[in-house]
């Protein structure tokens, strides 16, 4: 009752104070509107919230959501019949599970899931057509399903602070991917199809200190400019990695890798900024 309280208030605001080019009144509701949809769904009552007409209007013509730091444990079903949300962020929250009704958004470009609870995700997220940045670092993830091929534009994938011991072969059929952050995890090997990410850029590994090596495959990608492996447990790298010409940037700071390996990666990478 409190809740559509402050909602009537704030919808009479609204119709008192509107004017066609009022642009701060407009910039007021919209940020509001995002403490009362985490209001209401804290408390449970997005459902009816969501009926409010005003307030579904709105928000029908919403790109962005953010509903950041609440305990919650799911999503809304609701949410995702927004038809014209492009970003939307439940960080830091509780969330457990992901409903499937998430393929509903078919215009969601950007989605950030982290610091949630995460240990699965389910195989519609995969299947979001125009996705394009994927932020699930901070879960429980043990584990990734192949149905990650079905991705048809990711372009960054953040991985960090999970508990995955390597990735699925499924990895390499993302063909879009720029960005691949897997840092603080349990990581013991990559999978040779992580050669396939032929428009890979940025490829971060840091303090995955059960990781020794990187497969051959690696010097398939031929894109890269920036390889992260501070912290790791490298020990050795391929040969391979000297087909990689466009690396501007490759950070080996604390890693076991031996004297006489680092004097080699000087004279096969010459152009490479090399951090020992």
């Amino acid at each position: 009752n409190q809740l559509r309280a402050e909602i009537e208030k704030e919808k009479l605001h609204i119709l008192e104070s509107f004017h066609e080019n009022d642009l701060a009144v407009l910039l007021d509701f919209e940020a509001n509107i995002a403490t009362y949809a985490a209001q209401a769904i804290h408390n449970q009552a997005f459902e009816g919230w969501f009926e409010v007409p005003l307030i579904r209007a709105f928000l029908n013509r919403q790109k962005k959501l953010f509903i950041d730091d609440h305990q919650l444990q799911m999503i809304p079903e609701v949410l995702f019949s927004l038809d014209y949300l492009e970003r939307l962020s439940f960080s830091r929250s509780q969330l457990e599970t992901i409903p499937t009704a998430i393929h509903g958004l078919q215009g969601l470009a950007h989605l950030f899931l982290d610091g949630n609870c995460l240990k699965e995700l389910p195989t519609a997220i995969g299947q979001l057509p125009k996705l394009t940045d994927l932020y699930l670092d901070k879960n429980h993830l043990e584990d990734l399903s192949p149905e990650l091929n079905w991705f048809p534009c990711l372009e960054i994938l953040i991985l960090d602070n999970n508990r995955l011991e390597t990735l699925p072969s499924a990895i390499g059929r993302i063909q879009t991917l720029r960005q691949l952050s897997v840092d603080h995890n349990p990581l013991q090997y990559l999978p040779p199809e992580i050669g396939a990410l032929g428009h890979l850029h940025l490829l971060s590994l840091n303090y995955t200190e059960a990781l020794e090596t990187l497969p051959p495959a690696i010097g398939q990608l031929t894109n890269l400019t920036d390889l992260f492996l501070s912290h790791s447990g490298i020990k050795y790298l391929p040969e391979e990695l000297k087909y990689l010409q466009k690396l501007s940037y490759l950070d080996l700071t604390n890693t076991p890798l031996p004297h006489s390996e680092k004097q080699a990666l000087k004279e096969v990478l010459p152009n490479c900024q090399i951090q020992f």
